[in-house]
């Protein structure tokens, strides 16, 4: 889901460790690593940190639980290089807009994260107007996301 939104094939990235869950890859070309665990928060929250200072790259680490959207919410934690500095942020959500845009976003307040094909870019302004519009694109994603999983337990 989220590899798909960048456009990017997972054999297209070279392999990361340096601290964070294997297997993390790193897509040069949008200056960002993914990687993907099923460990709860704080596990590798601060190899996000670490990678996202010393490589100055952007970092999205995906938790999926041990039975994603089924029993354990998706969630996301992000660390973005901006200006110098690391831009962390944490327990987001997965919202999928009705224009098919991935997004993660937070519980409240604070900034949201656009996936697409550019990489990951931070916004101010959330993809959702009202509480119904933000329940009806986290919904879109669970839904997307228990699809996808269940699909990987019939092979």
């Amino acid at each position: 889901m989220c590899l798909d939104a960048l456009a990017v094939d997972a054999f297209d990235m070279t392999a990361v460790t340096d601290g964070l869950p294997a297997p993390a890859g790193e897509a040069g070309w949008l200056n960002l690593i993914v990687a993907a665990t099923p460990c709860a928060a704080p596990m590798f929250a601060d190899a996000v940190k670490k990678v996202t200072v010393t490589q100055q790259r952007d970092v999205l680490l995906v938790r999926t639980g041990l039975w994603p959207e089924l029993l354990d919410p998706v969630t996301a934690e992000v660390g973005l290089w901006c200006n110098g500095e690391a831009v962390l942020l944490d327990e987001l959500l997965f919202f999928r807009h009705l224009d098919g845009s991935l997004w993660l976003v937070p519980e409240a307040g604070r900034a949201a994260v656009s996936l697409s094909a550019a990489g990951l870019s931070l916004q101010l302004k959330m993809p959702f107007l009202d509480r119904d519009e933000r329940s009806d694109g986290l919904a879109r994603a669970a839904a997307e996301i228990k699809r996808r999983f269940l699909r990987q337990q019939v092979r």
